[in-house]
Formats: C-alpha cells, sequence, structure tokens
C-alpha cells in the first residue's frame, strides 16, 4: 500500500508544480475564482487539479474539496533542480510500482494456474466418480429391471396358485358333498346287507336241517348232488343237468371237493370218472366255470402235478376215476357227471 500511496503523492505534487506554467492561479486572501475559495497563504486549485483530487480520494480539505498548497513553501520551493529530483523520484515510485504490480501479478498467474489445476483435478476424479457411479446405476437400472422381471414371474406363479388353490377348494367341497352322499348310501347299503345276511343265516339254519326233494340226490351245504351212471359227453352232460334245473357241479372249496370224490367213488360211475362244469373251450388254458363264468384258479383248484397237460386235444374238466383227482380230458369221450342245484 505504501507505495501507492508514495505514487499518488508523488504525482500530485509533480502536477501541482507543472500547473504552475499551465493554468493555476495564486490568489490573496478571501478572494474567490470560478467559485475555489483563497485562503490567506494557501491556495486552492480548481482546475487540471480536478484529477490529482479524484487520485488521491479526498485527502486534503479546501472549501471545494480539492487539494491545498501552501503558498509560501509552494514559492520557495520551486526551481529546475528540485523539479527533476521530484520527476527522477516520480519515476522511480512508478518503476517500483510496476515491479510491485509484476509480482502481484505472477503471484496471481502462479495461483490462477494453481486453481486451474485443482479444478482440472477436481473435474477429472468428479468425472471418473461420474463413471463410476454411471456403471453402478447402469447395474443397478439392470438388476432392477431383472427383479422386475423376477417379480412379476413370482406374481403370475402366485397367481396360478391362486387359481389352483381356489378351484381345489371348490372340488374339495364338492367332494366332501359327495363323500356325505356315498356315507350315507354305504350306510343304506350296510344296513341292507345286515338284513340280507340276517335272512341268509336263517335260511341256512334251515338248509342243514333240510334233506333234498328227491333220493337220488345228496345235500351238502346249501346243494343238492346228482351223480348220473349213464355214460354221456361232457356237452351231454351239461344238457342233462340243466334237464333237471341244475348245473354241471362248479366246486369252490377243498372240502366242497372232498365230499365230491367220495360221492363219485360210492355211485361208482361208468367209464374214465365223472364230468365237472368247467373248461376251456373258449380260450386255450382259461379254465371257466360254465354257469358262473368264474376262472378255477380264481376260486379252487385240485390239478396235480403237471395238469392239465391236454392243450388243445383236452378241454374239457373230470374227476380222473384212479385217484378221483382233476384232470382234463377230451369232451367227445363219454362218462359219468355229477349235477348240482340249490336245496332251497
Amino acid at each position: 500500500m505504501y507505495p501507492v500511496t508514495m505514487f499518488r503523492t508523488l504525482t500530485l505534487l509533480f502536477l501541482t508544480l507543472t500547473h504552475k506554467t499551465q493554468s493555476s492561479h495564486v490568489f490573496q486572501s478571501e478572494k474567490r475564482l470560478n467559485g475555489t475559495k483563497v485562503v490567506s497563504g494557501y491556495i486552492c486549485v480548481s482546475e487540471d487539479i480536478d484529477n490529482i483530487q479524484e487520485i488521491l480520494g479526498n485527502s486534503m480539505n479546501c472549501s471545494s474539496e480539492v487539494s491545498m498548497v501552501q503558498k509560501k513553501d509552494f514559492e520557495s520551493s520551486i526551481s529546475n533542480r528540485k523539479i527533476d529530483d521530484a520527476l527522477e523520484t516520480v519515476k522511480k515510485a512508478i518503476s517500483e510500482e510496476k515491479q510491485h504490480i509484476r509480482t502481484a501479478l505472477n503471484q496471481m498467474g502462479t495461483e490462477i494456474e494453481g486453481i486451474q489445476n485443482a479444478f482440472t483435478d477436481t473435474e477429472n476424479r468428479l468425472f471418473k466418480e461420474l463413471h463410476v457411479h454411471d456403471i453402478d446405476f447402469k447395474k443397478l437400472q439392470n438388476d432392477v429391471v431383472f427383479q422386475g422381471a423376477q417379480l412379476q414371474k413370482i406374481k403370475e406363479e402366485l397367481e396360478m396358485k391362486e387359481k389352483a388353490i381356489d378351484m381345489y377348494q371348490r372340488l374339495n367341497v364338492e367332494l366332501e358333498k359327495q363323500i356325505t352322499s356315498l356315507r350315507k348310501k354305504l350306510h343304506q347299503e350296510k344296513d341292507n346287507w345286515d338284513f340280507k345276511v340276517k335272512t341268509l343265516e336263517k335260511k341256512l339254519e334251515l338248509v342243514a336241517t333240510r334233506q333234498c326233494s328227491d333220493s337220488s340226490w345228496t345235500s351238502f351245504g346249501t346243494s343238492c348232488y346228482h351223480v348220473g351212471n349213464d355214460a354221456l359227453t361232457w356237452e351231454e352232460a351239461k344238457t342233462k343237468c340243466e334237464s333237471y334245473d341244475g348245473i354241471l357241479a362248479e366246486v369252490e372249496n377243498d372240502s366242497e371237493n372232498t365230499f365230491l370224490m367220495e360221492l363219485a367213488k360210492q355211485k361208482d360211475t361208468r367209464g374214465k370218472g365223472a364230468w365237472l362244469g368247467a373248461s376251456d373251450l373258449e380260450t386255450e388254458g382259461l379254465w371257466i366255470w360254465s354257469s358262473s363264468k368264474r376262472q378255477i384258479f380264481d376260486v379252487f383248484s385240485n390239478f396235480k402235478g403237471k395238469e392239465p397237460n391236454g392243450r388243445a386235444r383236452e378241454n374239457c374238466l373230470h374227476l380222473k376215476k384212479s385217484k378221483w383227482e382233476w384232470n382234463d380230458e377230451k369232451c367227445h369221450n363219454k362218462m359219468g357227471y355229477i349235477c348240482e342245484r340249490g336245496n332251497i
């Protein structure tokens, strides 16, 4: 600040000294010119010196607020040598001021360069961070899109499951209704069967003490049996039993089979034994009771060893006379037969 102040002061002095030969005027006490007040021993300059007043920034005080110079000092100090010294001083001050200005400008340039470098570094750092954040944002955006698709898929699956649960609930209600209805029917059926069983038990009790209507028939269980001693083919024997309102005998268990073996021995049937009511005439190897249409192996079988072994040649069942065991025989052979009918 000192060089600036000095420069301004010297400039004022220089202009004041040179103003004497140009347009300055010296007045006596209380005399006025152009509105400028003159004080005894001093002079207030109001022409070119106005520019100096602006530079000095109101450093002195006159009636018109301009610089004031003491009259006696001013007149005694004017000389060529002093003017040159003053000019040299002004030049030196100006040079020093220029040097200070250059130094300040260099410092400002250095500071500006530092600020620019810091700004560039900050800009690069922010750009890198922005690039990283942009990558993270895109990744996050992709994740959001993917998660959105997953959520949509889960939502659709949940909707399907909700529909399935709703359908299951409706079906469950319907099934419960059907189960309730079936339970009622089952109870009714059970009551009906209980009644039928009781009725049948009563009939069985009667059968146990009842005799067959014809003396040529023998009672066993719920049936009566007749051994035909005349020799007939299997088809003839079947027709003959039907004429008695019966069937060729069907064996359902071992006790019945034992009874028929003993009965055939007692009657001593003609030929190779006695016909029973099964054959595989319809399908080779599939032995069926002709009346009930049941497979004999699903009910009871007394085939021994490799029997039946006649294949397509022997298709009808009989009790073989030697041991009265089951055997397959040619259907056109003639022998005795056993008929069966109910005794109720």
